[in-house]
């Protein structure tokens, strides 16, 4: 078995690693450190834990705690040694608490990316339900680990002390059903999600297989309980605290990754997130739709993407774009108007808006001379098509039988 000081560490490293390139994607892709979103700060967070649990978990492998085998006479133990078990048992608080954290603030993270994915899906509401559902569960898990369990608090590191401060049966138990059910459902959520991409089956593969590094997340919680209560004065568990935190982290970080690999390597793209349900923007571009005589579309970026993660598994925020504008110009003249509006097609409409026009605007110029425009320029928005400048009123809709009089007085 590799020593855990040499596994830990390398654990330490691919994470340090993977958390750098995420900070330089996210700095690439929004321009200023300013700009960074609340999952970015909560991942620093969740580093510094991380680290401290590295440091914290090698020392604890190698120090004795209050929890003593059935038995063992605490009357034998020198002053010294009660001082140095009581050190080794404060530690062991601080590994659990570094781990929680750690593993918490990356379900966050987890869904803080799920989130910006979901936009206008149904799935959001999960994901709005799944945040509640761990910040409960944190809360719960701690008051309960600091205030109920093992009363007076000083019991958790005192020797001797009682089981239940020892072991902390109640609070594994509570903390595996949290972590397990809160890590399940993420993944009950995103997976389904991914599946249902236009995708390639290649690309869906590759997507899926990134995030499903949280099934590994999973057996890693399972298996660090396990060890826990079978072997409680043994050192497996720790060996499993720190491959769950690692891979934590790992996979709430992986899609950041894989956007600046790809724009350093010109790594092909693994395409663009749009489910059925999926609001699908032209790759960050708000399409402008400008009628005249022939609809003329112009795309036009807003700003950059704040969340490019090019799998493209995460679509930008709705406020990066302006959304999608559609301008009608309308041409009026002293004999006639007409009208042209996309997706809507009347028979014999020309001389029904030109009347309905007539019968519903204010008394004074016609509406094609000059001082009508200067007249009516509050009211108008102007439309330039080359050299030519032409006035968009906004005038209602006709009625059915102004429409039927007009079909009517038409020549056959």
């Amino acid at each position: 078995m590799v020593p855990l000081k040499v596994e830990t560490w390398i654990w330490w490293s691919f994470v340090v690693l993977c958390v750098i390139c995420r900070m330089i994607s996210r700095y690439q892709s929004l321009g200023t450190i300013k700009r960074f979103q609340a999952d970015d700060y909560i991942t620093v967070v969740a580093m510094c834990f991380y680290t401290t649990l590295i440091v914290t978990i090698n020392i604890v492998a190698k120090s004795d705690s209050n929890l003593l085998p059935p038995g063992f006479d605490v009357s034998s133990l020198t002053s010294q040694e009660v001082h140095d078990r009581e050190y080794g048992s404060k530690l062991v608080l601080v590994v659990e608490q570094c781990q929680i954290i750690t593993v918490w603030c990356e379900k966050l993270c987890l869904l803080f990316l799920y989130q910006r994915l979901t936009v206008g899906t149904k799935e959001r509401l999960a994901i709005k339900i799944l945040f509640f559902y761990v910040g409960i569960s944190w809360v719960v898990m701690e008051i309960l680990y600091f205030g109920v369990w093992c009363r007076p608090f000083t019991m958790y590191w005192a020797v001797p002390s009682t089981q239940q401060c020892t072991a902390a049966t109640n609070h594994l138990i509570l903390n595996a059903v949290f972590n397990l059910s809160s890590d399940i459902c993420i993944l009950a959520v995103a997976l389904p999600m991914f599946i249902k991409t236009r995708l390639p089956l290649r690309k869906k593969v590759a997507i899926v297989g990134i995030f499903s590094l949280g099934t590994f997340v999973i057996i890693c919680a399972i298996l660090n309980k396990v060890y826990s209560w079978r072997e409680p004065y043994g050192v497996q568990w720790t060996y499993w605290y720190v491959r769950e935190s690692s891979t934590a982290l790992l996979t709430a970080n992986a899609a950041f990754v894989w956007a600046l690999f790809r724009r350093m390597f010109k790594l092909r793209s693994l395409g663009s997130f749009s489910g059925k349900n999926t609001y699908t923007p032209y790759n960050g571009y708000t399409p402008t739709y400008t009628t005249t005589h022939t609809r003329v579309e112009t795309l036009v970026r807003k700003k950059p993407r704040h969340d490019e993660i090019d799998l493209d598994l995460l679509m930008p925020d709705p406020d990066d774009f302006e959304g999608i504008h559609r301008q009608t110009d309308i041409h009026v003249s002293e004999d006639t108007m007409s009208l042209k509006r996309e997706n809507n097609s009347m028979t014999g409409t020309s001389s029904a808006w030109a009347e309905a026009w007539a019968v519903r605007a204010p008394a004074g110029p016609p509406p094609g001379s000059s001082s009508s425009r200067e007249g009516n320029s509050s009211d108008c928005g102007r439309s330039t098509s080359d050299s030519t400048t032409s006035i968009v009123p906004t005038p209602q809709k006709p009625s059915k039988a102004i429409l039927r009089q007009s079909q009517n007085d038409s020549p056959v």
